[in-house]
């Protein structure tokens, strides 16, 4: 379970959790029951965080994250940041933004410090998309940073959930399923150019000024890599019959896909647009003749606004698209919360349905698509062996995939 500790906080973080105090109290008007509540305690040893006083506030406005520079008793002043962390799985959605990571930028370098993940035995740390380490502690310090440079940090944690039965409907056999929940906890972070205010403000303002976009854009995409599907139970038609694929490998431009969504953010209007499409499905029988064209509604394929300013934009795509063949029972699902970052980072966590082939991109203005997700298609455990692509996996039996990852572009 994730607990929050009611103390006071920072830009939404607890104070308490980073063991500072806020200048208008002390670390000893707090109660022990309070301080031994905490989700949140650095462990760094590379920067001292006692006696710390609030310096004065940033001069660069516009920061991407709530950050508050901190002095050290040292004299060293630190960047504080509070960051959001998400959890998401194919049957737990929660989404919790408060009080579960913290991360202290210093001329040292980065120190990372999170709430525990209840059964989960390791934890990996990426920076940029990289991994760096995994560790069994809920801290990591990444000193290999240089100083003024901007990175986006992400933590994962994995709990696997009790084994589930499924039925191929197929063969009429029961196998068992064991679902991922993805913890996420990220950020992005901007190291200072010193241990100064004068320092930290040059690498927030550094970060602001190569913010210079207009647009920025997402899309994802769902496609069948073959040139045939085959026909699956519950299907208009009977074996051997089969629906025509896109037959391309990925592509953020050319190609047809099954579905596709794009997202705009415009930064100085902060309106979020988009646009949904899903590509016509062709069914042919056992000897090649087609039988039909029919196009999937669009109607279940939502994007919802999250969050819009002049540097962020945040959103949900909640996406299902059935066969028009079919009954209504399965189809092409994923569930995404993307954050994109005028600065040029992103952040991606959801859950997906492993079929067909997924892709996502993301982009400045008119500039090249940056990849931020290739899947490859998965047919079901025990039909590894099965030399005709099949898309069982649309009936939900596959279980799903977790949708997890940060970088830059």
């Amino acid at each position: 379970m994730l607990r929050r500790s009611a103390v006071g906080t920072l830009g939404g973080m607890s104070l308490l959790a980073l063991g500072l105090a806020p200048v208008a109290s002390t670390p000893s008007s707090a109660s022990a029951g309070e301080l031994e509540s905490s989700r949140i305690s650095l462990h760094s040893k590379a920067v001292d965080l006692t006696d710390l006083k609030a310096a004065r506030p940033l001069a660069a406005e516009g920061l991407d994250t709530p950050t508050q520079p901190y002095v050290t008793k040292d004299g060293e002043v630190v960047s504080v940041t509070r960051i959001e962390g998400e959890v998401v799985g194919p049957t737990v959605e929660e989404t919790v933004e408060a009080e579960l990571l913290a991360a202290v930028s210093a001329k040292s370098g980065v120190h990372l410090d999170w709430s525990d993940i209840e059964e989960s035995a390791e934890y990996s740390v990426y920076r940029d998309g990289r991994l760096l380490g995994v560790v069994k502690d809920s801290h990591y310090s990444d000193p290999s940073v240089k100083p003024g440079a901007s990175h986006s940090y992400l933590v994962e944690g994995i709990r696997k959930l009790p084994p589930r039965q499924v039925h191929d409907p197929d063969t009429g056999e029961v196998h068992s399923v064991v679902d991922e929940v993805g913890y996420s906890f990220f950020t992005p972070v901007t190291v200072p150019f010193a241990g100064t205010l004068k320092g930290v403000e040059r690498a927030a303002e550094v970060s602001i000024q190569s913010a210079a976009s207009k647009t920025t854009t997402f899309q994802y995409k769902t496609f069948i890599a073959e040139p045939k599907a085959w026909w699956i139970p519950t299907c208009t038609g009977d074996v051997g019959w089969y629906f025509a694929g896109d037959n391309r490998g990925y592509s953020s431009t050319t190609g047809s896909s099954r579905t596709h969504v794009v997202v705009t953010a415009n930064w100085a209007s902060k309106k979020l647009t988009h646009s949904k499409a899903v590509g016509p499905t062709k069914l042919y029988n056992e000897v090649g003749l087609l039988y039909g064209t029919k196009t999937a509604s669009s109607s279940n394929i939502k994007v919802n606004t999250i969050a819009i300013n002049a540097t962020l934009a945040k959103f949900q795509i909640d996406h299902l698209a059935q066969d028009p063949f079919c009954p209504p029972v399965g189809g092409v699902w994923y569930k995404i919360t993307f954050s994109m970052y005028k600065s040029g980072q992103w952040i991606a966590s959801g859950s997906r349905r492993p079929v067909p082939h997924h892709e996502a991109y993301v982009r400045h203005d008119a500039k090249s698509w940056y990849v931020v997700l290739r899947a490859k298609r998965e047919w079901p455990s025990w039909q590894v062996d099965n030399p005709k692509p099949n898309m069982l996996c649309l009936l939900g039996i596959c279980g799903n995939r977790n949708i997890t990852g940060n970088g830059s572009f």
